[in-house]
């Protein structure tokens, strides 16, 4: 089986359902390793993914002055490390492992 299509839609699906504001960066951190989380997905076709992913981070803090007020700018990226896939009736149909490092094909950014 050609799992491509299936990262493919994955990415766009994590992509949709996670944003900035689940992850929280520290009092005053610039940069984040927010660890290896867990989420199961549903996909298309009754497909479910149970992903394991690590999220790190990074963000500018830009205090501003008298006519600029301040902001906030930064990236979180998102790399896949394993993906379990099942059918409907709970049946693998398909799996994926990443090694580091990681590339295009399981990497997902968020910029804020």
């Amino acid at each position: 089986m050609d799992i491509r299509p299936l990262l493919k839609e994955l990415k766009e699906t994590l992509s949709g359902e996670l944003d900035v504001y689940d992850f929280e960066f520290g009092f005053g951190e610039l940069t984040a390793d927010f660890g290896d989380l867990y989420r199961e997905v549903e996909l298309s076709d009754n497909i479910t993914a149970n992903v394991d992913f690590k999220a790190e981070g990074y963000r500018h803090i830009d205090r501003g002055d008298y006519y600029t007020p301040p902001s906030e700018s930064g990236e979180i990226t998102i790399y896949i490390k394993h993906v379990d896939f099942y059918d409907i009736d709970g049946e693998p149909i398909a799996e994926y492992n990443a090694e580091w490092p990681y590339g295009k094909e399981n990497t997902i950014t968020i910029n804020f």
